[in-house]
């Protein structure tokens, strides 16, 4: 997988960017649908589908099944998500963020 995890953390970044310009966005009253920020997850999205697509196919052949996550994947992937919920809980201290981005950060630190 090497080179691939910038995928996944690229991904992972633009995903909780839009999430946060969206926080953000919604408080000030500045939202408007269809702008570039949506795009941003559909990006992030996107970049996490080929890190997953890379994942199962590096190092399998035809006969192979495919490999069951590791535990430094599991790792990876909750450390990036609680750092990301504990920035929202931690910007929401700071600025007035929408009920429903506290709530999901919660939740993602619950997990």
């Amino acid at each position: 997988m090497g080179r691939r995890w910038a995928l996944l953390v690229c991904g992972l970044l633009a995903f909780t960017a839009a999430d946060v310009v969206y926080g953000l966005q919604v408080t000030a009253g500045t939202y408007v649908l269809g702008t570039p920020l949506d795009a941003g997850w559909a990006i992030g999205l996107a970049l996490m589908a080929m890190w997953v697509d890379g994942a199962t196919q590096a190092g399998r052949t035809a006969t192979q099944a495919p490999r069951p996550a590791t535990r430094a994947t599991a790792l990876a992937v909750s450390s990036v998500a609680t750092i990301a919920g504990l920035g929202v809980l931690i910007a929401g201290t700071e600025v007035a963020i929408s009920t429903l981005a506290v709530t999901l950060a919660g939740v993602t630190l619950e997990e």
